[in-house]
């Protein structure tokens, strides 16, 4: 098969066609550069230039999701601690309607991260490579704004539904117009993260279906048909696939190598759709081997046969992997693209 270029075989994984490689892609924080868009678009363009991978996921600041709400983190030097909350906006029924619409362009945490997408769209000039934003679901954001308690959160679910639903609408409403306007400042697409919330450890499907999925949906009907592609990704173990498995997104992300998870086999033919993942983000990449990652990427492709998947992490990886980890795992989609059928 002739040579493809990045965006080239990102179209055909997500169409489920062949490639002249399986797509990979890896993502991590950078927590000493994310305070700044400069500094952190310099590091994503330099993680990307390094490994080459065939879409770039942009890792934005851990917390500007919440920050022009009021919530507030601490930062060390430690370039492997992710910020840690200070203080948080919502502690009772009373404080979610605190949680009003944002003005995108003035917010400062929202306004930096546009910034930084404006600045990968320059740096990468003639790359030919897909770059998605992150962005989270209402719901998890919802729980960052309550302390981080999923305690909190359920007891909003049971006791304050109401006030709770009025602060999804305005989450929902502002993060709408962001993820348009992400697009608008040049992302490819946006990898929609539900975090745990959309797991059984944290909220019954129930739950998720009423307080979740709407707002989901929302948000992601207002990013179809433009150019490139959008992921969903769902953290954690026991995740709700069969429920979330039909949102209109182009790719699913998760972990594959957890037990209460799908593998990547039951995924894609329950889906339908390009599925992302395969490499334990928790247990290989944390403190495994090389040949462990060279394993998995095999054990990925022989799934899927290849086709309509990425070989990626199961979430966020460590940043204290080694480089020989993502070596292995570049080496061994190379060793492995013939088993592709």
């Amino acid at each position: 098969m002739p040579s493809m270029t990045k965006i080239e075989r990102m179209n055909a994984a997500v169409k489920g066609e062949a490639t002249d490689k399986v797509p990979i892609s890896f993502w991590r924080h950078f927590f000493l550069q994310e305070r700044d868009a400069t500094m952190l678009a310099d590091a994503l363009l330099a993680f990307q230039r390094e490994y080459q991978w065939d879409f770039m996921k942009v890792n934005p600041r851990a917390s500007y999701h919440v920050e022009d709400w009021g919530n507030r983190y601490a930062y060390t030097d430690d370039p492997h601690t992710s910020p840690t909350l200070v203080s948080h906006v919502v502690h009772s029924r009373e404080d979610w309607a605190r949680i009003g619409v944002l003005d995108i362009w003035r917010s400062e945490a929202l306004k930096q991260q546009l910034l930084l997408l404006e600045l990968i769209k320059e740096g990468l000039q003639d790359e030919n490579v897909y770059f998605l934003q992150t962005i989270f679901s209402p719901l998890s954001i919802a729980f960052r704004l309550a302390g981080h308690s999923g305690e909190r959160l359920i007891h909003a679910m049971q006791n304050e539904a109401k006030e709770l639903h009025a602060a999804l609408e305005a989450i929902t409403e502002t993060y709408t117009e962001y993820a348009e306007a992400c697009l608008q400042v040049g992302a490819s697409g946006i990898f929609f993260a539900t975090t745990k919330l959309s797991s059984a450890d944290m909220v019954t499907e129930e739950q998720y279906e009423q307080f979740g999925t709407p707002y989901d949906l929302r948000v992601l009907d207002a990013i179809q048909g433009r150019p490139g592609f959008n992921l969903l990704h769902m953290c954690g173990d026991r995740i709700f696939f069969d429920r979330l498995q039909r949102y209109p997104v182009d790719g699913l992300s998760w972990d594959a190598t957890l037990p209460g998870n799908p593998t990547l086999k039951d995924g894609k033919e329950k889906s339908g759709k390009m599925v992302v993942g395969g490499i334990s983000q928790t247990a290989t990449l944390a403190t495994g081997t090389p040949e462990q990652v060279a394993g998995e990427v095999a054990r990925g492709i022989e799934q899927t046969g290849g086709r309509g998947y990425v070989i990626a992490p199961g979430c966020t990886y460590p940043t204290t992997t080694r480089k020989e980890m993502l070596d292995a795992a570049l080496r061994a989609r190379d060793q492995g693209s013939g088993i592709r059928g």
